[in-house]
This record gives C-alpha cells, structure tokens and sequence, in this order.
C-alpha cells in the first residue's frame, strides 16, 4: 500500500498510453515484480522545491524517471 504525504508536493505513477502520451496516477494500478520497469514522478507544491528522489542506496535527481524493480523497494521524494 502507498500513502504519500502530499503536504510538500504530489508523487505520481506514471504509465505511458497505447498513444505514446504519459497519464500520471496517484496510486499504483498494478504489482510490480522483479524486472519491471516503474516510472515515477514527483511535483512539489507552491513555496516547495523538489530536491530528489532516494531508495535509500541512491539519489536520483530528476522528478520524473525510471527504474528496474530488482528488489522490494521504498523511494522518498526530499522537497
């Protein structure tokens, strides 16, 4: 289950349509598993400045990217 705190910014799934436009979710629509790729984003509220994203093994500074699930996996955006 996710339940993000939203009080510094909002973090979003994202998934690519059969259009090849981007559609942004706020929850999962499905399990992921060892292999998959999860695209993620993250757009911080007013007066807030995204800062990056961490796994806890690494930083990704970019509010939106991709990553290969090869494990159980929690990420923290940092406003």
């Amino acid at each position: 289950m996710i339940t993000p705190d939203t009080s510094r910014g909002e973090l979003c799934f994202k998934d690519i349509q059969d259009n090849g436009m981007p559609s942004y979710s706020y929850v999962s629509k499905r399990e992921y598993y060892d292999g998959d790729i999860v695209h993620v984003a993250a757009f911080p509220n007013a007066n807030y400045l995204f800062s990056s994203w961490t796994d806890g093994k690494q930083i990704y500074t970019e509010n939106e990217f991709e990553f290969k699930i090869t494990e159980n996996t929690t990420l923290t955006a940092i406003f």
